[in-house]
């Protein structure tokens, strides 16, 4: 697996790994090499270990001070959320709980929106996919897949990569579960809804199996999926 943070669109190259504090931060480096004296960060690493399974480009970073608005609590995570799930629900793009997308946005161009509310699986022969796609539960990555665009998963169950094969994102993940984020498990209505998000829970992001995987940043990608929820300004003339 490599991480990478060098954008494909520029010269740019961000933090590979970002975390929300200076404890994780120090947990994040000592993992990626390969060893740590620190009980708070070996206690919360299944079995201790402190492997990490892959390549990193780049160094991970504190980004807390530039977390979007969006991340800075569950209440305006839960907001977006059900944004976006409005706007996939407007284009046929949304899927409850228990359904598989008919497809995964424009692979090519990164643009579209596809809403998962519940688990759901990418991979093997499903085809490629792009722009937004959100998970508010278990998202598992199979066999050979390819993504361009934002992945927002929200599920506890986080992101789960099993089975041989290559897969590739070009743009973002985004791995932020909170309580209470699925919309099935809400009453949808006037924007009204039974259960508070709650809080944030750790995130969950599980690599196995064979084969070879690359995640790397992508502004365009990022920018060319955003359409699919907002308006810009392509052009001005003036006469």
């Amino acid at each position: 697996m490599n991480y990478s943070g060098a954008d494909v669109a520029s010269t740019d190259i961000i933090p590979p790994v970002g975390t929300s504090n200076p404890q994780s931060l120090s947990c994040v480096e000592d993992f990626v090499a390969g060893s740590s004296s620190d009980t708070q960060c070996t206690d919360t690493i299944p079995n201790g270990s402190l492997h990490f399974h892959g390549n990193v480009e780049g160094s991970p970073s504190d980004v807390s001070s530039e977390l979007p608005p969006y991340l800075r609590s569950p209440e305006k995570l839960d907001a977006q959320i059900h944004n976006l799930a409005t706007t996939a629900k407007a284009g046929g793009r949304y899927f409850p709980s228990g359904t598989t997308p008919t497809s995964w946005g424009n692979a090519a161009t990164g643009q579209g929106i596809t809403f998962c509310d519940g688990d759901v699986e990418l991979g093997h022969d499903q085809g490629d996919g792009g722009g937004i796609l959100v998970v508010t539960g278990t998202l598992t990555l199979k066999g050979a897949f390819n993504f361009t665009g934002l992945i927002i998963v929200t599920g506890k169950g986080g992101i789960v990569r099993s089975g041989g094969g290559t897969g590739e994102v070009t743009g973002n993940v985004v791995v932020a579960p909170y309580q209470n984020s699925k919309l099935v498990d809400r009453t949808v209505g006037a924007n009204t809804f039974d259960d508070p998000p709650g809080i944030f829970l750790a995130p969950h992001y599980d690599i196995s199996g064979g084969g070879t995987s690359n995640l790397q940043f992508n502004s365009l990608a990022l920018q060319n999926g955003l359409t699919a929820i907002s308006n810009f300004v392509i052009g001005v003339m003036e006469k």
